[in-house]
């Protein structure tokens, strides 16, 4: 039995614990290599444990069960340097959304002060620009084909399709997909009417 652990983080060490007292009793052997990517690595990237091998274990298992930790460490440290290259420069369109939505929120139980989300249905082709300068003096973000804008104050209406007052964040996430896939939802008229 092969193991694979990740060392970053308290959840991972719990689970390792919790994974190797669940299996030791079954296990005919313990044998546990570090993957790291150089060797003065002080922390490794996590580590291969084998608990249970079909023969008695003997040193041309350990020197495979190392060499095996070797090997996959460059693959799992490039892993973690394309996530957090991802996490760094690339935007993340939905967690910008929900922290315009924290802050507008926010700002209606300090100050009283409401807030309209308006949706804009844009026609783009994949990889090209699409010009958002009209949005320029609002909170916006780009979420697929969709403009979402939070205002506090009423926006002309050539600058979006519809409008909600959202009572949750799903009602955004799922206004955001009705504009997406064109299906109709609620007019800014009928939720006018609504208040």
């Amino acid at each position: 039995m092969i193991l694979w652990f990740p060392t970053q983080g308290l959840s991972s060490l719990i689970y390792f614990c919790e994974s190797l007292v669940h299996n030791l009793p079954e296990s005919n052997c313990l044998v546990i290599a570090p993957i790291r990517t150089t060797a003065w690595q002080s922390d490794p990237l996590g580590c291969i444990v084998v608990l249970r091998l079909s023969s008695p274990l003997h040193e041309e298992h350990t020197i495979l069960i190392d060499s095996l930790a070797d090997s996959v460490a460059p693959v799992i440290k490039q892993f973690y340097e394309i996530e957090t290259l991802k996490k760094t420069h690339i935007p993340d369109p939905e967690a910008q959304v929900k922290t315009y939505y924290e802050a507008y929120e926010s700002d209606k139980s300090d100050f009283g002060i409401g807030y309209d989300v308006y949706f804009k249905h844009v026609e783009a082709l994949p990889f090209s620009n699409v010009n958002l300068s009209h949005y320029e003096g609002y909170d916006y973000v780009q979420v697929m084909d969709v403009i979402v804008v939070f205002s506090s104050e009423a926006i002309a209406q050539t600058l979006y399709d519809r409008s909600i007052v959202p009572s949750h964040f799903n009602d955004i996430v799922d206004t955001t997909q009705a504009v997406h896939l064109n299906e109709p939802v609620h007019s800014h008229i009928d939720i006018e009417r609504m208040r």
